[in-house]
């Protein structure tokens, strides 16, 4: 379990970084709706990661036929969730929809390339292990 944890501060460390850079980058192009719109973005990801690894978490603990309908309920919730947040984004005028909706997809792409990153460390842990018989 721990491991676990420090791969989500990881991702956590990875959201924050890169969502930096994103937002200093829209302020200095002189785009501060966009910038604010990323923002609420990245805050709504962290929000729906946070969510994701709590269900991870509790579902790990849980028979087979209790985690799967565990997972799906949670699957829902984050859906309902994500959909009211990006109804509200679109509600608050000092917002830029577009920059909510690169917020939330910049918390894909740092869970996706977390996920290559950890996959080449293990193929290569594999890769160098000698599986040969005889």
């Amino acid at each position: 379990m721990l491991n676990y944890f420090s791969e989500v501060k990881c991702v956590f460390l990875a959201l924050a970084a890169a969502g930096g850079l994103a937002y200093a980058m829209l302020l200095i192009w002189g785009k501060p709706a966009l910038a604010n719109g990323l923002l609420a973005g990245l805050l709504i990801s962290a929000v729906y990661f946070l969510m994701m690894c709590f269900r991870i978490r509790k579902t790990a603990e849980l028979p087979l036929r209790s985690a799967l309908l565990h997972m799906r309920q949670g699957w829902l919730l984050r859906l309902i969730f994500i959909a009211c947040s990006a109804f509200l984004a679109m509600q608050i005028p000092a917002l830029d929809i577009l920059g909510v909706i690169a917020g939330l997809f910049l918390l894909h792409v740092v869970v996706f390339l977390h996920a290559v990153r950890l996959a080449v460390r293990d193929g290569k842990s594999v890769c160098t292990k000698d599986n040969r018989k005889g």
